[in-house]
């Protein structure tokens, strides 16, 4: 739906003359390409995390990846690596995430297997907001629009691909027959209104 969303509000406020947007150019469908397979990746690694762990687990994971992008940006983007000042609180985040992971249940009967989603989750985001930063500087897009009309554009195929490895649209239509819906507008009719 956000996708959707943004994709009708972009285009729509361009019909209506509100707003300009940016023509699509095969050079930069490459980098948002990839940058929306892992923007998709993310939201399925997420998803398996929250399947195989629980909210917590993920929210630990997610607080790691500042420690991650502060010494990958250097790397790739030219940046400086942090102040003495940022790797004390960056270390600070690390000595919770080790006390977390010390007292979480599926650690201690699983081991390091228990965070396999969690690891490969902040691999990805971490990878995500790093390539991200560096195409939103190497694409030069005449309207603030472009990178969310580029992004939403071709987040379509990743998302329905992972959609259907996830078993979402299953899980749908098992819910549609639980209400006697026949499609996804009826259902939210069927609803109960409180």
């Amino acid at each position: 739906v956000q996708l959707l969303a943004a994709i009708f509000l972009i285009y729509g406020g361009n019909f209506f003359g509100i707003m300009d947007i940016d023509e699509m150019k095969w050079e930069f469908l490459k980098p948002y390409m990839i940058y929306t397979v892992a923007f998709s990746t993310g939201v399925y690694t997420n998803m398996m995390c929250l399947s195989t762990s629980n909210v917590e687990t993920v929210i630990v994971s997610r607080a790691l990846s500042p420690l991650v992008v502060s010494f990958l940006d250097p790397i790739f983007l030219g940046r400086e690596l942090p102040s003495k000042r940022s790797i004390a609180a960056l270390a600070t985040i690390v000595i919770g995430a080790i006390g977390y992971a010390s007292s979480d249940e599926k650690f201690l009967y699983q081991g390091i297997s228990a965070y396999f989603w969690p690891f490969l989750y902040l691999i990805v985001i971490t990878f995500e907001m790093v390539y991200g930063k560096k195409i939103v500087k190497s694409c030069e897009f005449k309207t603030l629009s472009g990178p969310v009309q580029y992004t939403n554009i071709l987040g379509w195929p990743p998302m329905l691909i992972f959609a259907s490895m996830g078993g979402e649209f299953d899980r749908l239509e098992v819910t549609l027959q639980q209400y006697g819906a026949t499609s996804v507008i009826d259902y939210l009719f069927k609803l109960p209104a409180h």
